[in-house]
């Protein structure tokens, strides 16, 4: 299992912690805090925002279908584990403390390795 912080484009809410329309505060966002209070996998769980962009914890398990966000990048930052982004013309590999911008436009498919196994 890898543990992964995303972030992707949204213009219609706020959230921090696990509520919509709530304010953003001035307090540090604890990752492995927001990480341990769920335990579902491929259900991104948003914890800030950043100007237009949500910023996501995913928990992940197996493969993810190939997609593609026509708007926006998307950011992957690996916290734990090691997740392989397929990507048409090659794979990239992160490891705990890496991170990869798929461009938008561009199909991944993410699919944490075998070797990922901690959460």
């Amino acid at each position: 299992m890898a543990r992964v912080l995303a972030a992707t484009a949204a213009r219609y809410w706020v959230a921090t912690g696990f509520k919509q329309n709530e304010p953003m505060t001035r307090t540090a966002i604890d990752l492995a805090d927001k990480l341990s209070r769920f335990d579902d996998h491929w259900s991104p769980k948003v914890i800030a925002k950043l100007n237009n962009y949500e910023i996501k914890v995913v928990k992940l398990r197996g493969e993810f279908v190939w997609h593609a966000h026509q708007d926006t990048d998307e950011l992957f930052l690996v916290l734990g584990g090691e997740l392989t982004i397929q990507l048409r013309d090659g794979d990239v590999t992160l490891r705990a403390g890496q991170l990869f911008v798929v461009p938008r436009g561009v199909e991944p498919a993410p699919s944490p390795t075998a070797r990922s196994t901690r959460c």
